[in-house]
Order: structure tokens, then C-alpha cells, then sequence
């Protein structure tokens, strides 16, 4: 079995979006909200096809991003959760949990499915998703995002070998 993580190469939808692309750095994207609702950063661009081999069989795909919140009040709320979208098409979402100041990492793992054909991993159909909501908003707070990374595990298919004897 082998695998490879790839990083964003674009990304869109909340105030400050391009800081979530490329690998791990410390330099966060965020959406500053002040009222409930929902705010999506959508990410592409991973090149994964570039970095599979034509002949492999893709055992799991697992979609991680690093989040936080900052700032507002203590009765404010950010929940975030992560997930692909294949073809505009939601896949299974990580948990829906609450994120505070300290960083963590969400993921969310498929075993089964689109996630798993090769060729809904194309840049043109495949993209991750990070969901903030906001709940109980009384003062500005930031949801935060430093990288989503996709990880491919993948095995090549064993050729068969043809047993024989020369006598």
C-alpha cells in the first residue's frame, strides 16, 4: 500500500481565502461574522490525478483540515466540520463540533464510494469543503483555516504470474 497528501491549490468563499491553500504554514484564512448563519470556504486545485498512478485502486481518501476561532464573546459559537464535494455533490461530513481558540484538526475518512474512483478525483469534479456556522453571535468572531490537505492511500494491483516448468 502507498500514499500522498496534496494540498489546495485554490480557494474561495470567505473573506480571507487564499491563506488555507498550499501546505501547513501557520498563516490562517477566516470568515468574521456577527450575525448566526453559515459560511463555506470551498478548496481545489489538488492535483490528485497527477499524483496517482494510472493503474492504482484507491483504498481511502481522507479529507483534514486545521481550524480555530478567535475572538467574540464567550457566549458565541463556531461549529465546523469538513468534507468533499464531488461533481457540486456533498460526501459524508466530519462531525459537527464546536472549535475554539486553540487549533485543531478535523477530518473525515471514505472508504466506499465516489471518493474512491479515480476519476471523480479530477480537478474539474473533485473539491473539499470547510463549514463554519455561527451561533449566538453577539460580537465579531472569526473562523479560521490554515490548510486542507487530502490524503490518498492506494495499492497497484498485483499482475498475475504465470507458473510454469521447462523440462
Amino acid at each position: 500500500m502507498a500514499e500522498f497528501t496534496v494540498y489546495a491549490g485554490a480557494a474561495s468563499g470567505w473573506d480571507s481565502s487564499s491563506d488555507a491553500t498550499g501546505a501547513p504554514d501557520g498563516s490562517y484564512a477566516y470568515e468574521s461574522e456577527v450575525s448566526d448563519g453559515f459560511k463555506y470556504l470551498t478548496l481545489s486545485n489538488f492535483g490528485i490525478t497527477d499524483e496517482l498512478p494510472a493503474n492504482a485502486v484507491i483504498d481511502k481518501v481522507t479529507v483534514s483540515a486545521k481550524v480555530k476561532a478567535n475572538s467574540g464573546s464567550s457566549t458565541d459559537e463556531i461549529y465546523m466540520r469538513v468534507y468533499a464535494r464531488i461533481n457540486g455533490v456533498d460526501q459524508a461530513k466530519s462531525d459537527n463540533s464546536k472549535i475554539g481558540i486553540v487549533a485543531t484538526v478535523k477530518s473525515v475518512v471514505y472508504t466506499s464510494g465516489d471518493a474512491l474512483d479515480p476519476s471523480n478525483l479530477t480537478d474539474a469534479l473533485f473539491t473539499a469543503r470547510v463549514s463554519a456556522e455561527f451561533v449566538d453571535m453577539t460580537t465579531v468572531k472569526k473562523a479560521e483555516c490554515d490548510y486542507v490537505a487530502v490524503t490518498v492511500e492506494y495499492h497497484i494491483p498485483s499482475v498475475g504470474l504465470e507458473m510454469g516448468c521447462n523440462f
